[in-house]
């Protein structure tokens, strides 16, 4: 899954002490966040979805754990209709959805649209832990997640488990229960004569 990326390329002055704190570390790193990010989804096609869709008409793309979950957990219906499935959010799913459906792809035995539900949504970042030698220092953070109802809905049948769902493996291993979730980065600063600055997350 690709890391979030949470910082914008810039060098920001942090503080002039030699030994870089929490605290002026984690105000850097709040300050360096370049957007809110995007809530956590699982993306699925609704309406006329068959293989042929992706020019694979062999294909069953409901045959997938995100369908299986959300077909038990009575967000959408699925139908065989012969050439494919037909696909439709129910009422509980038209609430989950985040905005409206896009990504329209037509042609025979197609007919489908894409459609995001979030299951988490970002919840801040904590530093947890530095690391100075010389002029270098390393800032452990957790980009903290809140499960969204359907989030918290998922964990709780065991397709929700399911790391092939594409939600990563922290959401994929996080126990039964459990409201949020972390994903760990590292944040880079260097020793400057005017103070500490914050780079770029470790590659």
């Amino acid at each position: 899954m690709k890391r979030v990326v949470l910082f914008v390329i810039i060098l920001m002055l942090v503080g002039c002490s030699n030994n870089l704190g929490r605290r002026e570390a984690q105000r850097a790193v709040n300050k360096a966040v370049k957007r809110i990010p995007e809530p956590k989804e699982l993306l699925i096609n609704t309406g006329l979805v068959s293989g042929y869709c992706i020019d694979e008409p062999a294909f069953n793309p409901t045959d997938g754990p995100a369908y299986k979950a959300l077909a038990k957990l009575g967000i959408v219906t699925m139908k065989n209709v012969g050439n494919g499935w037909q696909v439709d959010l129910t009422e509980a799913g038209k609430r989950a959805v985040a905005g409206e459906p896009y990504g329209h792809e037509q042609k025979q035995h197609c007919d489908e649209w894409q459609s995001s539900l979030p299951i988490a949504t970002f919840d801040g970042i904590e530093l947890t832990g530095i690391q100075q030698e010389g002029i270098h220092a390393k800032a452990d953070i957790a980009i903290k997640w809140k499960l969204t109802p359907l989030g918290l809905a998922l964990k709780t049948i065991p397709e929700g488990n399911d790391v092939e769902m594409g939600l990563g493996h922290e959401f994929s291993y996080m126990p039964r229960g459990e409201k949020e979730f972390s994903q760990n980065d590292v944040a880079k600063f260097e020793k400057y004569d005017d103070g500490w600055r914050l780079k770029t997350p470790e590659q």
